[in-house]
Protein backbone atom coordinates (compact mmCIF):
# COMPACT_ATOMS: atom_id res chain seq x y z
CA UNK A 1 0.00 0.00 0.00
CA UNK A 2 1.50 3.39 -0.95
CA UNK A 3 2.17 5.82 1.87
CA UNK A 4 -0.55 8.48 0.70
CA UNK A 5 -3.08 6.01 0.59
CA UNK A 6 -2.20 4.49 3.57
CA UNK A 7 -2.62 8.03 5.66
CA UNK A 8 -6.01 8.22 3.40
CA UNK A 9 -6.83 4.79 5.41
CA UNK A 10 -5.41 6.18 9.03
CA UNK A 11 -7.31 9.18 8.73
CA UNK A 12 -10.47 7.33 8.17
CA UNK A 13 -9.55 4.90 11.15
CA UNK A 14 -8.91 7.54 14.30
CA UNK A 15 -11.53 7.98 16.35
CA UNK A 16 -13.58 5.29 14.54
CA UNK A 17 -14.53 2.11 15.32
CA UNK A 18 -14.93 -1.14 13.08
CA UNK A 19 -12.58 0.46 11.10
CA UNK A 20 -9.21 -0.90 12.02
CA UNK A 21 -7.69 -4.80 11.03
CA UNK A 22 -6.04 -5.76 13.87
CA UNK A 23 -6.42 -4.97 17.31
CA UNK A 24 -3.96 -6.60 20.75
CA UNK A 25 -4.04 -6.12 23.84
CA UNK A 26 -0.92 -6.40 26.22
CA UNK A 27 -1.38 -6.71 29.79
CA UNK A 28 0.92 -5.61 32.56
CA UNK A 29 1.47 -8.37 36.21
CA UNK A 30 -2.69 -7.43 37.64
CA UNK A 31 -4.27 -8.27 34.39
CA UNK A 32 -4.81 -4.57 33.60
CA UNK A 33 -4.62 -3.53 29.78
CA UNK A 34 -1.27 -2.21 30.12
CA UNK A 35 -1.15 -1.03 25.76
CA UNK A 36 -3.96 -1.03 23.34
CA UNK A 37 -2.07 -1.46 19.77
CA UNK A 38 -4.24 -1.03 16.55
CA UNK A 39 -3.25 -1.60 12.77
CA UNK A 40 -5.16 -1.35 9.57
CA UNK A 41 -4.07 -4.24 7.77
CA UNK A 42 -5.09 -7.74 9.63
CA UNK A 43 -1.75 -10.05 10.77
CA UNK A 44 0.41 -6.71 10.16
CA UNK A 45 3.44 -7.51 11.60
CA UNK A 46 4.64 -6.01 15.24
CA UNK A 47 7.96 -4.49 13.59
CA UNK A 48 5.66 -2.13 11.34
CA UNK A 49 6.11 1.35 12.44
CA UNK A 50 2.64 2.33 11.34
CA UNK A 51 0.35 0.59 14.80
CA UNK A 52 -1.41 3.26 16.62
CA UNK A 53 -0.96 2.28 20.49
CA UNK A 54 -2.18 3.46 23.41
CA UNK A 55 -0.76 3.04 26.92
CA UNK A 56 -3.03 2.88 29.94
CA UNK A 57 -1.83 4.06 33.54
CA UNK A 58 -3.30 2.93 36.71
CA UNK A 59 -3.82 4.85 40.05
CA UNK A 60 -5.81 1.84 41.76
CA UNK A 61 -7.62 0.03 39.88
CA UNK A 62 -8.85 3.14 38.24
CA UNK A 63 -7.12 4.12 34.44
CA UNK A 64 -5.71 7.34 35.53
CA UNK A 65 -3.89 8.43 32.13
CA UNK A 66 -3.84 7.56 28.74
CA UNK A 67 -1.38 8.00 25.93
CA UNK A 68 -1.04 7.83 22.63
CA UNK A 69 1.88 7.28 20.06
CA UNK A 70 2.32 5.59 16.68
CA UNK A 71 5.37 3.06 16.34
CA UNK A 72 5.89 -0.73 16.48
CA UNK A 73 4.57 -3.13 19.00
CA UNK A 74 7.93 -4.24 19.25
CA UNK A 75 9.16 -1.14 20.40
CA UNK A 76 6.02 0.14 22.55
CA UNK A 77 8.11 -0.20 25.78
CA UNK A 78 10.63 2.66 24.17
CA UNK A 79 7.74 5.14 22.85
CA UNK A 80 6.24 6.29 25.87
Amino acid sequence: MDRNRREWYEILAVGQTGKWGDIRFYRNDDGNTEYLCCHMEYDADLSDIHWHIWKHTYDGVDVSRVAYKVGSVDDRETLF
